[in-house]
């Protein structure tokens, strides 16, 4: 294996589409994936596993049952295993995306 940088903020801002992780790395079996995203995504659980989201970019709000978290830039959220949770973004916003390699990152869509 080779050293390599991993320029996730430019690589996220590079991506065309909204909501399409783009996996940047993997070690063992985590994954490291970006995603450019604005808007809603639907309510989900991630059953297979925990997430973590970190913003490199904009301001995300993540839903829960339990209310919202509101994340800057450099900030993050452990989301543990079946969580329902939306993310949403009223402007442009840029995340990493750390979770098992195996995840649906997508998710189970529930409905609220």
């Amino acid at each position: 294996m080779r050293v390599r940088k991993i320029f996730a903020l430019k690589e996220g801002e590079a991506l065309q589409r909204l909501w399409e992780p783009r996996d940047l790395a993997e070690v063992e079996d985590v994954a490291l994936r970006v995603a450019r995203i604005q808007g809603e995504y639907p309510w989900h659980i991630h059953p297979e596993g925990p997430e973590i989201l970190l913003v490199l970019d904009g301001e995300v709000i993540l839903d829960t049952e339990e209310g919202e978290v509101v994340l800057s830039r450099g900030e993050a959220v452990l989301v543990p295993p079946n969580t329902p949770h939306r993310s949403r973004a009223e402007q442009p916003a840029v995340i990493l995306l750390v979770e098992p390699r195996w995840l649906n990152t997508r998710g189970v869509r529930i409905s609220r």
